[in-house]
């Protein structure tokens, strides 16, 4: 094995300047819970599934995860195959 990369808190700071290395990206407000989610599709660009920590607040690695399942998901049903992982 080889190791490609590591992050501690302060590469979150570092990187996305989240406060205090905090790994999730959005914190839930009253007028932050109203917004819509962003959509993991682009406009005029076929095959292409967006997933990562910034689509789905609050963020952060479950988010990614989860954004990741959804993102197979919606390739398998695009291509009429079953969606259950």
């Amino acid at each position: 094995m080889k190791i490609l990369d590591i992050w501690t808190p302060v590469t979150y700071h570092r990187y996305c300047n989240a406060y205090k290395g905090y790994n999730q990206s959005f914190m839930i407000t009253k007028h932050s819970a109203k917004n819509s989610y962003l959509s993991a599709n682009i406009k005029g660009i076929d095959n292409v599934v967006l997933a990562g920590q910034w689509l789905n607040p609050p963020g952060g690695l479950p988010g990614a995860a989860i954004q990741g399942k959804y993102s197979i998901q919606r390739i398998l049903k695009k291509e009429k195959r079953s969606i259950k992982i």
